[in-house]
């Protein structure tokens, strides 16, 4: 009996997306307030079904040229690292990225970006049961199953992607540290090149994986209260990915906008739907400087009859180095 079935799957991607934007689009770096910012991801999940797949990302950006008030440039590394099943299917992302950073007016800035990397992918194989290692008293792992685990070399290669971000900030002129309205949008285009994955030298190559995402920051005059929506939509090939909510975030201190002399601390509370995957529940922690991020999915599609809704805890962190003030302080 012969049975043929393809398999097909999306690239790696957290439930807490807003945190490492780097992972969304190369237009990201150095879009943001201060002078270099460094953003972890790490994901455990599937742990009811299978060996856990866990997934791991790291970003650091800074932007260049910030004396420019018309133009800047944004520098950045993006490094991921996955880990999936019993073979222990991994897959590891390095690239360098490079933006520009254009301001249009005082409110609305637009950013363009490419990403230049290499992708390998790698699996140990002796982990699994081989047929040859099925004996008549059992499993008998100290046999040889072949050489079938010389076909499995890592293979690895470039990978190109490109981006744009557009920005908008409505601020208000006083003294307080009150926080202006903010909307953003960006797309990207990963795996330009269509890197090929496989071990045996086929060609079987990546497909491009267009990104959209979109996110605000709306503050409750009157109160110290702010409503934070996003969403985010991946495409490659025949897959595809949509996720939308919000959070809402409570100021516990208010931080001096531009002294720097006070430094302001908020949590925030919130949750947002993976369609036809997941309910994704979500909390963060913000003091002066630092971020902390705690997610979980809860799995709502068919999988859920093995999985029993356990999904996967996901964990952030940001950190952002301000930039100095003209009083020798210094903030973000």
């Amino acid at each position: 009996l012969f049975y043929v079935h393809l398999l097909s799957a999306q690239d790696i991607h957290y439930s807490q997306f807003f945190v490492n934007k780097l992972v969304l689009n190369p237009a990201e770096a150095g879009m943001f307030n201060g002078n270099v910012r460094t953003a972890v991801n790490y994901k455990d999940q599937w742990r009811t079904v299978t060996t856990p797949y866990k997934t791991f990302s790291l970003g650091v950006d800074k932007a260049f040229l910030q004396s420019n008030k018309s133009v800047n440039v944004g520098g950045g590394f993006l490094m991921s690292r996955d880990k999936a099943g019993d073979a222990g299917f991994g897959t590891f992302d390095a690239s360098g990225i490079l933006s520009g950073i254009v301001f249009l007016n005082d409110k609305m800035k637009f950013s363009g970006g490419l990403s230049i990397g290499y992708k390998q992918h790698s699996v140990n194989i002796n982990n699994l049961q081989w047929q040859d290692q099925i004996t008549t008293s059992g499993f008998d792992g100290s046999i040889n199953h072949g050489d079938a685990a010389n076909a499995f070399k890592p293979a690895g290669a470039i990978d190109v992607g490109m981006g744009a971000k557009f920005s908008l900030a409505l601020t208000k002129n006083n003294m307080s540290a009150n926080d202006p309205i903010l909307f953003n949008a960006g797309i990207s285009l990963g795996h330009l090149n269509r890197p090929s994955t496989s071990f045996f030298g086929l060609e079987n190559r990546l497909s491009p994986k267009f990104i959209a995402n979109v996110d605000g920051f709306v503050p409750l005059e009157g109160t110290n209260f702010s409503i934070l929506p996003s969403f985010m939509m991946a495409l490659q090939n025949k897959n595809n990915l949509f996720l939308f909510g919000s959070l809402v975030k409570y100021k516990l201190k208010e931080g001096s906008k531009y002294t720097g002399f006070e430094q302001e601390s908020a949590i925030s509370f919130g949750g947002h739907y993976r369609v036809k995957d997941a309910i994704v529940l979500s909390s963060f922690l913000e003091m002066a400087y630092f971020g902390i991020g705690l997610s979980y999915d809860i799995n709502i599609s068919s999988l859920n009859v093995v999985s029993n809704s356990v999904g996967g805890l996901e964990f952030s962190f940001i950190y952002t180095i301000p930039r100095a003030t003209v009083y020798g302080r210094s903030r973000v």
